[in-house]
């Protein structure tokens, strides 16, 4: 008989599928039944909709054919769309309780959060391994243009420098340098920030923008992301008082031309808005749990551009007047790097 140990179930998740078609859109594992038929059925009523404008999805419904498989049907009529339950099978659990030691050697990385109160809560660095060399880094914890932390030169794309050359520190180094760069992040934020909440640009102090002005970019705005996302529903007052913070750091000589600004900017940054919209924007799973507000709505068009332009200004501005949560989720899916 074979000492080789046996797998141990872990967990289970939910993959959505569409029979003939395994490069689907919505073939992805999720961690709760409700949310993967939620989100699938939506899914399938977008693509129905996009391929055939003339036959559009009736009542969707999930019918539990067998244990552990999930059927999608529409108006009561089988669909090419199923679901099904997989086991996730991991080590054996050892008996007892994990060491310190062991609990950390099987992490995975560690999120180190800015000094309380620098960044609202939300802004943290991630010091994460390298799965060939087993060397770790300080990292901005960006899913897409990964940045590090290299020594004397500061944050580095991965991608221009070589893993080679972030990946160099034990695990114990790298959480030290990790908090070290928190603080410096910290700092620098907060310098920024309390700078920008004295004045707007060329020192004058900010105020939320006219309702001309307002009015004129939010039709801008909600044309272009209705193009982009093709979604038409958005919540206009929420759009309006955000629009009115975001426009102020906007000067006031630049404001009449800000809705050409815009549609150049989304040509621009046309691949990064896709898949901004695509992992957090309307009918995603993040947006469909609450989170990401603002990217699910036509002002985050403008959002984003002043990110990329007066990132600390803007936060500044919208510090105290919006959620912190809504402002440090816009932020985040924009760049993570942002605090």
């Amino acid at each position: 008989m074979s000492d080789a140990p046996t797998g141990h179930e872990v967990g289970t998740v939910f993959e959505p599928s569409w029979d003939d078609n395994p490069t689907w859109r919505g073939t992805r594992p999720y961690a709760d039944l409700d949310t993967a038929q939620e989100v699938t059925a939506e899914t399938y009523r977008e693509d129905l909709e996009q391929f055939d404008e003339s036959e559009p999805a009736g009542v969707l419904q999930w019918r539990n054919r067998s244990d552990g498989l999930w059927e999608l049907t529409d108006d009561g009529h089988p669909t090419p769309v199923a679901i099904r339950a997989r086991a996730l099978y991991g080590r054996p659990r050892p008996s007892g309780e994990l060491s310190a030691e062991e609990q950390l050697k099987i992490a995975t990385e560690f999120r180190i959060p800015l000094p309380l109160g620098s960044a609202g809560g939300y802004g943290e660095v991630v010091v994460r391994p390298d799965s060939i060399s087993e060397k770790w880094a300080v990292t901005n914890g960006a899913a897409t243009g990964l940045e590090a932390w290299v020594a004397g030169e500061g944050w580095r794309r991965v991608s221009d420098v070589g893993p080679g050359a972030v990946y160099t520190l034990t695990r114990e180094k790298a959480i030290v340098l990790g908090y070290q760069v928190a603080e410096i992040e910290g700092v620098l934020h907060q310098a920024a920030v309390a700078a920008t909440r004295r004045s707007g640009p060329a020192g004058v102090p900010v105020e939320k923008a006219g309702e001309a002005d307002v009015a004129a970019v939010l039709e801008a705005a909600v044309r272009i992301f209705h193009t982009v996302t093709g979604s038409t529903a958005y919540d206009s007052d929420l759009c309006w008082d955000v629009l009115a913070w975001v426009l102020a750091t906007v000067p006031a000589e630049e404001i009449a031309d800000y809705p050409r600004r815009l549609e150049q900017f989304a040509v621009r940054r046309s691949e990064r808005l896709d898949q901004v919209y695509r992992e957090y924007g309307p009918g995603s799973p993040l947006a469909v749990h609450g989170r990401y507000e603002l990217v699910g709505q036509p002002v985050s068009l403008p959002l984003f551009e002043r990110l990329d332009v007066v990132p600390h200004l803007l936060l500044g501005t919208l510090q105290g007047e919006l959620p912190e949560v809504w402002v440090a989720d816009a932020a985040n899916a924009w760049n993570p790097r942002l605090p």
